[in-house]
């Protein structure tokens, strides 16, 4: 896909790689697409992000139910597309001491990739694990027993997969546009309506986009 300079604002672009794991990190549901336009399959799913900082090369790890139509695009070298919404929010003019119009704030990232490989069995209970930890609340006490014998069960159900990256990019519309100060005010205001925000990724955002 070429690059299309007019959109989005350079404002509200996000190039950093790091940052974009990073916000991956923070809002791991995405929404993984395959297919063709009007004919597209679309799953909403959580996904793990490794990036190989020295090859400056991402993956993305997830599972899904066998019997998800998804499952039947999941071949290695399969085109797949995700889409990762972060927070959002209306922004009223009330929020800006001058006059403004209104506006939606909000964080994503996009892209492509493909298909590089099904996990086996070992993998696959391997990226259960790690799911249980990294998606979990900080003051999480579960932890998930690799010798639980449920886990063999719910492994003949389910499809592991990771995706090659080959494209990835973000928006970060946060107000920028306006300046520092009422960048400030929109992304302040963005991460107390999301219980999940990281003021210090917001912080980051800003730093990057301004």
């Amino acid at each position: 896909m070429p690059v299309n300079d007019a959109y989005p604002l350079q404002p509200f672009r996000i190039r950093n790689r790091r940052t974009l794991c990073a916000i991956i990190r923070a809002y791991p549901l995405a929404t993984l697409m395959s297919g063709s336009a009007g004919n597209a399959t679309m799953t909403l799913i959580p996904l793990l992000v490794d990036h190989d900082e020295t090859a400056d090369r991402i993956h993305l790890t997830g599972h899904l139910d066998r019997n998800n139509d998804h499952a039947q695009h999941l071949r290695p070298g399969a085109p797949i597309s995700f889409h990762v919404a972060g927070p959002d929010a209306y922004a009223s003019p009330d929020l800006y001491s001058d006059l403004q119009l209104p506006g939606w704030l909000y964080v994503a990232v996009q892209g492509d990739g493909e298909v590089s490989d099904l996990l086996d069995a070992p993998d696959l209970r391997a990226a259960l694990i790690r799911s249980t930890n990294e998606f979990g609340a900080k003051d999480q006490k579960f932890a998930l027993d690799p010798a639980d014998p449920r886990i063999d069960k719910f492994l003949s159900g389910i499809v592991g997969f990771r995706i090659a990256v080959t494209r990835i990019s973000g928006i970060a519309k946060l107000a920028q546009d306006k300046g520092l100060a009422h960048a400030r005010i929109a992304s302040d205001f963005l991460a107390g309506q999301d219980n999940a925000a990281s003021s210090d990724l917001f912080e980051k955002l800003l730093r990057e986009t301004l």
